[in-house]
């Protein structure tokens, strides 16, 4: 099928619908005309009174809805001590939380057994540092949770390499067993160090003893650790004693953030647990003397 071409309007052809328009007006009274020639300004102005109506509608309609619409929240801010305070009121809600203890009594004049049975673990730690540095050893302590078993690595003068290792246990109620020997002889030959010693407040069990008796090991009990303590020169006895029972020396220090504990009341009963919780959840079992 052929398309039809668009033809464009031809100017003539507009002549006849015209001049029919205007004899048409001719004929009419005037009144009519004058009717029929206000049509297209009566559109006008009738277009622009609806077009302002409609605008002056839009603007009540917005002033209304601002009006009906509550002022805004301002954010509420948090100081590091109210997210702290929310912290603790967090973990209080699950389980109770005291206050760490804090020690009264002044230092002593001499080291005592029940003052070794006070000592946490990490003034222990110190204690035997300072021994072993104020008998003549260059005596240093390992990282906080990271010793792998060595509490204090002791070498020469100017040496890196360690002579000697040194395990700390602050046990008070139960025997030092021959489990925790063995494994310090095992680092010490792992590590190539010849000789070692391990310290503690309490006793060692017999199987402990009878392992240690043949190697380079030397275990000192805390009968032995008083009378070698309390045996030094007055000055180097009084700077260690100052040392180790200033501010709180009872209330234990996390192994992992280094920082003192907090006594808790779990559903099991009293526990000492990490300030930092929940990020860290390392606890210690609390004794009866300490609970109370």
């Amino acid at each position: 099928m052929a398309h039809r071409r668009n033809r464009k309007p031809d100017p003539l052809e507009l002549i006849g619908p015209i001049v029919g328009l205007a004899i048409m007006l001719s004929v009419l009274s005037p009144k009519v005309r004058a009717v029929i020639m206000l049509l297209p300004i009566m559109s006008f102005v009738g277009g622009g009174v609806f077009l302002l109506v409609a605008a002056i509608l839009f603007i009540m309609r917005r002033q209304m809805a601002r009006a009906d619409v509550p002022p805004p929240v301002q954010p509420r801010t948090q100081s590091i001590g109210d997210l702290t305070q929310s912290l603790e009121q967090s973990i209080s809600a699950r389980t109770k939380l005291s206050p760490p203890k804090q020690s009264t009594q002044g230092a002593p004049a001499r080291f005592t057994s029940d003052l070794l049975a006070e000592l946490e673990w990490r003034r222990f730690e110190i204690l035997v540092t300072l021994y072993f540095q104020k008998t003549g050893h260059e005596a240093r302590r390992s990282r906080a949770g990271a010793d792998g078993g060595v509490d204090i690595f002791i070498s020469q003068p100017r040496q890196t390499q360690p002579q000697a290792c040194v395990q700390c246990k602050a046990w008070n109620t139960y025997d030092v067993g021959v489990k925790p020997v063995r494994e310090l002889f095992g680092v010490m030959a792992a590590d190539s160090i010849p000789s070692g010693y391990f310290v503690t407040s309490g006793s060692f069990s017999s199987e402990a003893m009878a392992f240690a008796r043949d190697k380079p090991l030397v275990l000192i009990d805390g009968k032995q650790l008083l009378e070698n303590l309390n045996s030094m020169p007055e000055p180097d006895r009084a700077a260690i004693l100052q040392e180790v029972t200033s501010g709180d020396y009872t209330t234990p220090t996390c192994p992992r953030c280094d920082v003192k504990m907090v006594q808790r009341d779990g559903s099991k009963g009293a526990f000492w647990g990490c300030r930092s919780f929940p990020q860290c959840r390392q606890t210690f079992k609390m004794s009866d003397q300490e609970a109370d």
